[in-house]
């Protein structure tokens, strides 16, 4: 009986992985669409500025910028749509 619970455990782990690879797989499609929506010059650009800005500032304090900007990102998109909301930038 043990063994057949495993078996059955086994199975339902496998079936949740493979809804997993199917959505991981259907998010890496639409990321792919998108990139070649996006100009080759733009993606060349953008990744030799981000090399040199990589290279100038170092890896610690780019990291550190990001974490800020993921912590302030939630404050000013609401502060953006509280300011939509009361028609600035029309």
């Amino acid at each position: 009986m043990k063994r057949k619970k495993l078996l059955q455990k086994i199975d339902a782990l496998d079936q949740k992985l493979k809804l997993r690879t199917e959505d991981i797989h259907g998010l890496a499609q639409n990321t792919h669409n998108t990139f070649k929506k996006v100009p080759l010059v733009w993606l060349i650009s953008v990744g030799a500025a981000a090399g040199a800005l990589m290279a100038i500032m170092g890896p610690t304090s780019l990291y550190t910028m990001g974490l800020t900007g993921s912590r302030l990102f939630p404050m000013t998109s609401k502060a953006f749509n509280l300011g939509k909301q009361f028609g600035a930038g029309e």
